[in-house]
């Protein structure tokens, strides 16, 4: 296998660093050398370390410190680690430049320019720039964590390329580290300037003299003709018919980190579109929607987006997937191509069309901006969902980006379909109709070396019906670990070799990938023979070879040493396949919480499962355990991952079998856990004796902190939950007892019956309201805290309990309903992974009173108490990931009573349950509530704020904001007031 890295003395280069004043961070641990040993591509490579910059001059200090060692390190920087070929992997130091180099320096608004770091996320820089009517025009569907660095590096596009091209047409200047550490300026410079530039004698000399040979009598013409023609350095770009100046930029856009490290970046600016429109139509196959496309762009569209059935299948498990399908009025079960438009004058074309066609097609068009989200997002949404399992097979992404000449697209897609169906292979279809380029990933299970030699030979075929078609293997997501399929005339190849050679002669920039640097003497300037793949000699000159793709060490290799029994259980650490959703860059998304605070994707699902797959390959390495056990610790197990990753990676679980497998050895957290473990129970003695257990708690507080690290545990109310419901004539039954005349029966939990009764109190008020009869069963702990900790015998003994509670109430036929997200999402997800046949008969409150708010008496019009509140509600992050429709249902039950409501988008609140009772995670519970609830909290013009989690209400009391409120108390309040 092949295995590069240099072999310098890391402490060495470590020592170097601190004396140049490198204010950044280098990590070694085991952690940190699994966790950037992946991306999003069947490759595996452990770096020898990470470098961690924290601004251009640092990137200057790591480049100079490493060409000072007898033996460098390579150098490989990473943005959002989405690559799909490994263009990110390496056995050197990988240089991420995501975690602290992502601010944006300057917006100029008039000159339609900024400046921004490249661990700048694309999204987040979309929605800075928004406020000035502006935006950066390269699309790419992982917008949610591609970073402009890796864009740049990749020179990335997606949809809409066929109006905007790819990104190197919107990069004005790239502020770059050589080799050498050198800081270098490239932009637009005229002829003269690259010549007396090329006269020094410096590594800026050497790279200007390679750049004035590679273009010197270029054939442009051997380069591909086609929308989405990447080679890797831009020569045909280097130079313009309209323009004597030589645009450098273009050298390093596409390089993939070959060539240098990227600094800042400037950048050009699009006006946003002011009219967009979108047309969503319905095929009855994918084939007619592909011959459809082409002569579709007549109308000119912005973007033409095609899916095909299979990934429409899985497309449908997306959040915004019911919008589409509303918007589109049928159940599409052929293929869909989306076509966006500026202005209405295309989409009135494209009806004529459409409806002149003797095919039966359904057409749907909108100018909603949400209709439009929501049909981008299911495009989105479809990547990740494509990688979910089916009888054992996940599709995999590894020829999955070819780009042909439009015109030829259907014969591309009959092509590759016959090298997939020979194999007996499903495969999903979907991408981008209008350049040309689809995203093709084959369903393999590389657990079968069979399979895994298809990877080898499906690339083979595929590469080869690329080049009789005039098209490339690669274009959308760069080469990466690819090159050896680079089909260009030796001539040209040894241009590239020539700027390869200027910018970096000791091949330590990703060597390997794209191009090596010329030897002692130059290869002959003529074409391998017939005979040979394309790119496969033309290294043999003494420097070394391009990594071929069979030769880079898989994610499989690794994942085989792991028993099948253990794989099982910690089944969804092997789903994951590195396509990074979790490392979303905003609060509005619930996805990752942790990561959001640290920007460390140890601290991320994704992380997170790679972790755990490395410590089942070799449970006997402790200090990999002792990793696992940190980051796991900083997990909140909130859930979000479990209900949004599209391949099902659920943390929360495979945490809570980790330390039942490997229990914490800290005594102190031991003691914790032991004491917290019991607090459900103990919680109604507590009720019943509160007025002489809060004195007692004042006092043992500092104590619990001090010793045990639990801050601001909750004041039990006073007065015992069976006095309170009496008030309100309503009687505890036990599990088996009469129920009487009640038609629904509460199921108490913990944080409604005992820390916030008024919340229960409130909920059957508003049941009474929707003509129903409330009881409340018995209580009984839910175990929540014993699973997320792993004491997983003391859980599975509360589930039992459970069931025999829920299935006492099942045989009277009554309704079950539980209040509280936490715990009712408890009885689908956590109980049903521990006893499979738990009993689905408890429903949440919000989905049980919906179906009843029409009983709500008439609040409309006439009644003089009538005020129109204004509500800001606030999901709890659990829900909104695993019952997102409650959050909704909430709102139409506040809007029943006459309330305008605000629905805040917005990430865990930072308390997560015990996690902000902890001592040591207070930092990051604080970041937390200040990233994403503070302000909205402080701004908000609501009369009211409501949130249906207790973990969020408590959180914003103990930050200052005692007045938020369960939806229900607002509802009960003013139902109480007709």
């Amino acid at each position: 296998m092949w295995e590069h890295g240099g072999v310098g003395e890391l402490g060495e280069l470590v020592a170097r660093l601190e004396q140049r004043g490198f204010g950044g961070d280098v990590e070694t641990d085991a952690a940190a050398r699994v966790v950037y040993a992946t991306d999003n591509s069947v490759y595996q490579l452990p770096p020898a370390g990470v470098v961690v910059p924290a601004s251009t001059d640092d990137l200057s200090i790591i480049a100079a410190a490493n060409h000072e060692l007898d033996q460098p390190f390579d150098l490989v920087a990473r943005g959002g680690g989405t690559g799909t070929n490994g263009q990110s992997l390496t056995n050197g130091l990988v240089v991420d430049t995501r975690r602290r180099m992502n601010q944006i320096l300057s917006v100029d608004a008039e000159a339609r320019t900024a400046v921004v770091q490249p661990g700048v996320v694309l999204g987040e820089l979309n929605a800075a720039l928004a406020e000035h009517g502006l935006f950066f025009a390269p699309h790419v569907s992982t917008a949610t964590r591609a970073t402009i660095g890796g864009m740049v590096s990749t020179d990335a596009a997606g949809k809409g390329s066929l109006v905007h091209g790819r990104t190197n047409g919107h990069v004005l200047a790239i502020d770059a580290v050589l080799a050498d550490g050198t800081r270098w300026t490239f932009g637009t410079i005229t002829a003269d300037e690259l010549q007396q530039l090329a006269r020094r004698t410096d590594l800026v000399g050497a790279v200007h003299r390679s750049i004035a040979r590679a273009i010197t009598d270029l054939d442009v013409e051997v380069f591909p003709d086609l929308p989405r023609g990447f080679t890797g350095y831009n020569l045909a770009g280097v130079v313009s018919a309209s323009s004597p100046d030589v645009d450098l930029t273009k050298i390093l856009c596409g390089s993939e980190g070959t060539l240098a490290l990227l600094g800042e970046i400037t950048i050009r600016l699009t006006p946003l579109p002011t009219t967009p429109r979108l047309a969503v139509v319905s095929y009855p196959d994918f084939d007619e929607a592909i011959r459809e496309a082409n002569r579709l762009k007549v109308t000119a569209p912005v973007a033409i987006e095609c899916l095909d059935e299979r990934t429409i299948a899985l497309a449908a498990a997306s959040p915004a997937w019911p919008r589409l399908r509303a918007l589109l009025g049928v159940e599409p079960s052929g293929a869909l191509l989306l076509m966006e438009y500026e202005g209405d004058r295309g989409l009135a074309e494209l009806r004529e069309i459409v409806d002149r066609a003797e095919s039966r097609v359904a057409i749907a068009t909108t100018s909603d901006p949400d209709d439009i989200a929501a049909a981008w997002k299911v495009r989105a949404d479809a990547v990740g969902l494509l990688g979910q399992a089916v009888g054992g097979r996940r599709s995999v992404a590894f020829v999955e980006d070819c780009a042909v000449p439009p015109a030829v697209l259907p014969e591309f897609v009959a092509g590759f379909r016959e090298i997939l169906d020979r194999r007996g292979l499903g495969y999903g279809m979907f991408g981008h109709a209008d350049v040309g380029c689809l995203h093709v990933r084959p369903a393999l299970d590389l657990y079968d070396p069979t399979h895994e030699a298809m990877l080898r030979e499906i690339s083979d075929d595929v590469a080869a019906l690329v080049a009789r078609l005039g098209g490339v293997l690669w274009g959308e997501h760069g080469r990466g670990f690819r090159g050896e399929y680079v089909d260009l005339p030796a001539d040209t190849i040894r241009r590239m070799r020539e700027v390869k050679s200027g910018f970096d002669p000791d091949d330590v920039l990703n060597p390997g990938k794209l191009y090596r640097p010329l030897g002692g003497s130059d290869p002959p300037a003529t074409d391998p023979p017939a005979t040979d793949r394309p790119g496969a000699d033309q290294w043999a000159d003494g420097v070394g070879e391009i990594v071929r793709i069979d030769a880079v060490p898989l994610r499989i290799h690794r994942d085989r040493d792991v028993a099948v029994a253990e794989r099982q259980h910690f089944d969804t650490a092997f789903g994951c396949n590195g396509n990074g959703i979790c490392h979303h860059w905003g609060e509005a998304e619930v996805m990752c919480p942790s990561y959001k605070i640290t920007l460390d994707p140890r601290r991320s699902p994704k992380g997170r499962a790679d972790l755990l797959r490395a410590w089942l390959a070799d449970p006997d390495d402790d200090a990999l355990a002792d990793d696992v056990t940190e980051s796991l610790h900083d997990c909140l197990s909130c859930g979000a991952c479990t209900g949004r990753c599209p391949v099902g990676v659920d943390i929360p679980e495979l945490k809570s079998r980790f330390f039942d497998r490997r229990p914490d050895r800290s005594p102190r957290h031991r003691v914790r856990a032991a004491l917290l473990s019991r607090f459900e129970a103990a919680t109604p003695v507590a009720q019943a004796l509160a007025r002489a257990v809060r004195p007692l708690q004042r006092v043992v507080s500092p104590v619990l902190e001090r010793v045990f690290g639990i801050v601001d545990l909750p004041t039990v109310p006073a007065g015992r939950l069976s006095t309170r419901l009496r008030r309100v004539d309503v009687e505890i039954v036990p599990a088996g007892g009469d129920v009487g005349d009640a038609t629904v029966v509460i199921v108490p939990d913990v944080f409604t019956a005992m820390l916030d009764p008024d919340v229960l109190v409130a909920a059957i008020d508003v049941l009474r309201a929707v003509g129903e009869r409330p009881a409340v069963a018995e209580f009984r702990p839910s175990g929540k805290f014993d699973h997320v900790v792993g004491r997983r015998r003391r859980f599975a003994a509360a589930v039992a309990a459970q069931r025999e509670l829920i299935v006492s109430f099942d045989e009277s036929g009554v309704d079950l309903i539980t209040i509280e997200p936490a715990v009712s999402l408890l009885g689908a997800h956590e109980y049903a992974a521990i006893d499979p046949t738990f009993p689905q008969s408890v429903r949440s409150l919000p989905e049980y009173v919906r179906e009843r708010l029409g009983r709500l008496p008439d609040l409309a019009g006439g009644s003089d108490r009538r005020v129109e509140q204004v509500v800001q509600l606030f999901g709890h992050c659990t829900e909104v990931s695993l019952a997102p429709s409650n959050v909704e249902t909430y709102r139409a039950m506040l809007e029943a009573v006459g309330c305008s409501v605000d629905v805040v988008a917005t990430t865990c609140c930072g308390m997560a349950g015990v996690f902000g009772h902890q001592a040591e995670r207070q930092t990051m519970s604080a970041a937390l509530f200040d990233r994403g609830w503070r302000g909205r909290l402080d701004a908000s013009g609501a009369s009211t704020n409501c949130a249906s989690g207790y973990s969020c209400r408590s959180q914003a009391k103990r930050f200052g904001f005692a007045d938020v409120v369960h939806p229900v108390q607002v509802m009960a309040e003013l139902l109480s007031a007709l």
